[in-house]
């Protein structure tokens, strides 16, 4: 019986670290879904695609 009271509490705690972990992940990655303001290229085909796809002007750098 001692047994399945400790198995019990390792599932509790287990629980509660993982919802913390969960909620932490939320809030990092809350605002993956916004645009990027500014672009910086780090190839010239990179840079191709980027004004392909309409994002030529939020290129603000670019290399050779």
């Amino acid at each position: 019986m001692h047994f399945f009271l400790y198995i019990d509490k390792l599932f509790r705690k287990s629980i509660v670290i993982h919802f913390f972990a969960l909620c932490f992940l939320l809030l990092i990655f809350q605002g993956v879904h916004a645009a990027p303001q500014r672009v910086i290229s780090t190839s010239p085909a990179i840079t191709e695609i980027l004004f392909a796809l309409g994002a030529g002007d939020r290129v603000v750098g670019v290399t050779d």
